[in-house]
Protein backbone atom coordinates (compact mmCIF):
# COMPACT_ATOMS: atom_id res chain seq x y z
CA UNK A 1 0.00 0.00 0.00
CA UNK A 2 1.36 3.40 -0.93
CA UNK A 3 1.42 6.54 1.21
CA UNK A 4 -1.52 8.18 -0.56
CA UNK A 5 -3.57 4.95 -0.59
CA UNK A 6 -3.04 4.56 3.15
CA UNK A 7 -4.17 8.10 3.91
CA UNK A 8 -7.23 7.77 1.65
CA UNK A 9 -8.07 4.40 3.22
CA UNK A 10 -7.75 5.75 6.77
CA UNK A 11 -10.07 8.69 6.12
CA UNK A 12 -12.55 6.74 3.98
CA UNK A 13 -12.82 4.13 6.78
CA UNK A 14 -12.70 6.83 9.45
CA UNK A 15 -15.22 5.18 11.78
CA UNK A 16 -14.74 1.55 10.75
CA UNK A 17 -13.58 -0.36 13.82
CA UNK A 18 -14.15 -3.76 12.18
CA UNK A 19 -11.80 -5.60 9.88
CA UNK A 20 -8.05 -5.19 9.64
CA UNK A 21 -5.38 -2.71 8.60
CA UNK A 22 -1.99 -3.86 7.35
CA UNK A 23 1.25 -2.67 8.90
CA UNK A 24 1.99 -0.57 5.84
CA UNK A 25 -1.42 1.16 5.95
CA UNK A 26 -1.04 1.85 9.66
CA UNK A 27 2.52 3.20 9.53
CA UNK A 28 2.00 5.29 6.39
CA UNK A 29 -0.96 6.94 8.13
CA UNK A 30 1.14 7.54 11.26
CA UNK A 31 3.81 9.18 9.10
CA UNK A 32 1.13 11.37 7.50
CA UNK A 33 -0.06 12.48 10.96
CA UNK A 34 3.48 13.35 12.06
CA UNK A 35 4.25 15.29 8.86
CA UNK A 36 1.03 17.30 9.06
CA UNK A 37 1.56 18.14 12.73
CA UNK A 38 5.15 19.22 11.99
CA UNK A 39 3.90 21.43 9.16
CA UNK A 40 1.22 22.93 11.37
CA UNK A 41 3.79 23.49 14.12
CA UNK A 42 5.90 25.52 11.70
CA UNK A 43 2.80 27.55 10.80
CA UNK A 44 2.12 28.10 14.52
CA UNK A 45 5.65 29.51 14.94
CA UNK A 46 5.00 32.01 12.15
CA UNK A 47 1.33 32.77 12.91
CA UNK A 48 0.68 31.57 16.49
CA UNK A 49 -3.11 31.99 16.71
CA UNK A 50 -3.81 30.48 13.28
CA UNK A 51 -1.33 27.63 13.69
CA UNK A 52 -2.73 26.67 17.09
CA UNK A 53 -6.26 26.68 15.72
CA UNK A 54 -5.23 24.53 12.74
CA UNK A 55 -3.49 22.03 15.02
CA UNK A 56 -6.61 21.79 17.19
CA UNK A 57 -8.90 21.30 14.17
CA UNK A 58 -6.58 18.67 12.66
CA UNK A 59 -6.25 16.82 15.98
CA UNK A 60 -10.02 16.68 16.47
CA UNK A 61 -10.59 15.68 12.83
CA UNK A 62 -7.98 12.92 12.93
CA UNK A 63 -8.82 11.45 16.34
CA UNK A 64 -11.49 8.96 15.21
CA UNK A 65 -9.64 7.84 12.05
CA UNK A 66 -6.50 7.31 14.12
CA UNK A 67 -8.36 5.27 16.74
CA UNK A 68 -10.12 3.23 14.04
CA UNK A 69 -6.97 2.35 12.09
CA UNK A 70 -5.19 1.41 15.33
CA UNK A 71 -8.03 -0.93 16.34
CA UNK A 72 -7.97 -2.49 12.85
CA UNK A 73 -4.17 -2.87 13.15
CA UNK A 74 -4.65 -4.71 16.47
CA UNK A 75 -7.14 -7.01 14.73
CA UNK A 76 -4.61 -7.68 11.97
CA UNK A 77 -1.98 -8.63 14.56
CA UNK A 78 -4.46 -11.02 16.21
CA UNK A 79 -5.55 -8.88 19.17
CA UNK A 80 -8.87 -7.43 20.21
CA UNK A 81 -9.45 -3.71 19.84
CA UNK A 82 -10.49 -3.75 23.51
CA UNK A 83 -6.84 -4.28 24.39
CA UNK A 84 -6.06 -0.91 22.80
CA UNK A 85 -8.84 0.67 24.87
CA UNK A 86 -7.22 -0.80 27.99
CA UNK A 87 -3.83 0.57 26.95
CA UNK A 88 -5.24 4.06 26.40
CA UNK A 89 -7.07 3.99 29.75
CA UNK A 90 -3.95 2.75 31.58
CA UNK A 91 -1.85 5.52 30.06
CA UNK A 92 -4.38 8.25 30.87
CA UNK A 93 -4.94 7.00 34.44
CA UNK A 94 -1.18 6.78 35.07
CA UNK A 95 -0.63 10.27 33.71
CA UNK A 96 -3.47 11.85 35.68
CA UNK A 97 -3.01 10.08 39.02
CA UNK A 98 0.76 10.13 39.19
CA UNK A 99 1.49 13.49 37.55
CA UNK A 100 1.54 15.45 40.84
CA UNK A 101 2.49 12.82 43.43
CA UNK A 102 5.09 10.82 41.52
CA UNK A 103 5.74 12.34 38.09
CA UNK A 104 8.73 10.10 37.36
CA UNK A 105 6.70 6.96 38.09
CA UNK A 106 3.82 8.29 35.97
CA UNK A 107 6.17 8.90 33.07
CA UNK A 108 7.70 5.42 33.43
CA UNK A 109 4.27 3.80 33.43
CA UNK A 110 3.28 5.78 30.32
CA UNK A 111 6.50 4.78 28.55
CA UNK A 112 5.99 1.12 29.49
CA UNK A 113 2.42 1.21 28.20
CA UNK A 114 3.65 2.88 25.00
CA UNK A 115 6.24 0.14 24.49
CA UNK A 116 3.54 -2.52 24.86
CA UNK A 117 1.37 -0.71 22.29
CA UNK A 118 4.31 -0.32 19.90
CA UNK A 119 5.20 -3.99 20.19
CA UNK A 120 1.66 -4.95 19.18
CA UNK A 121 1.47 -2.41 16.35
CA UNK A 122 4.67 -3.74 14.77
CA UNK A 123 3.65 -7.41 14.78
CA UNK A 124 2.94 -9.14 11.47
CA UNK A 125 -0.46 -10.32 10.34
CA UNK A 126 -1.60 -13.29 12.38
CA UNK A 127 -3.54 -16.01 10.60
CA UNK A 128 -5.93 -18.28 12.46
CA UNK A 129 -7.79 -15.51 14.30
CA UNK A 130 -11.36 -14.33 13.89
CA UNK A 131 -10.04 -11.55 11.63
CA UNK A 132 -7.87 -13.89 9.51
CA UNK A 133 -9.41 -17.35 9.86
CA UNK A 134 -7.73 -20.40 8.34
CA UNK A 135 -11.09 -22.19 8.34
CA UNK A 136 -14.14 -20.71 6.64
CA UNK A 137 -16.60 -19.68 9.38
CA UNK A 138 -19.75 -20.94 7.63
CA UNK A 139 -18.62 -24.12 5.85
CA UNK A 140 -15.75 -25.16 8.12
CA UNK A 141 -13.54 -25.89 5.10
CA UNK A 142 -9.88 -24.87 5.20
CA UNK A 143 -9.00 -21.57 3.56
CA UNK A 144 -6.03 -21.61 1.21
CA UNK A 145 -3.32 -19.94 3.29
CA UNK A 146 -0.91 -20.12 0.35
CA UNK A 147 -2.44 -17.01 -1.14
CA UNK A 148 -1.54 -15.77 -4.59
CA UNK A 149 -0.98 -12.26 -3.18
CA UNK A 150 0.93 -10.93 -0.19
CA UNK A 151 -1.50 -10.22 2.64
CA UNK A 152 0.73 -7.38 3.83
CA UNK A 153 1.13 -5.30 0.66
CA UNK A 154 -1.05 -7.04 -1.96
CA UNK A 155 1.73 -7.76 -4.46
CA UNK A 156 1.58 -10.96 -6.54
CA UNK A 157 3.26 -13.97 -4.93
CA UNK A 158 5.42 -16.05 -7.23
CA UNK A 159 5.48 -19.86 -6.98
CA UNK A 160 7.93 -21.10 -4.36
CA UNK A 161 8.45 -17.65 -2.88
CA UNK A 162 8.98 -17.62 0.90
CA UNK A 163 9.20 -13.82 1.27
CA UNK A 164 7.38 -11.04 -0.54
CA UNK A 165 9.79 -9.28 -2.88
CA UNK A 166 8.05 -5.93 -2.32
CA UNK A 167 7.74 -5.71 1.48
CA UNK A 168 9.68 -8.70 2.83
CA UNK A 169 6.64 -10.34 4.47
CA UNK A 170 7.26 -14.03 5.29
CA UNK A 171 4.61 -16.27 3.70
Amino acid sequence: MTFSEAVKSAYSNYANFKGTASRSAFWWFQLFLVLVVLGLFVISLILPPLGSLLILVFAIGSMVPSLAITVRRYHDAGYSGKLYLGIVIASVVASLTLSNSAPVLGNLVSVAVGIVALSIETRPTKLGTEWHPTVAPVTGTPINTTAQHCIECGKVRLAGQQYCQACGFKF
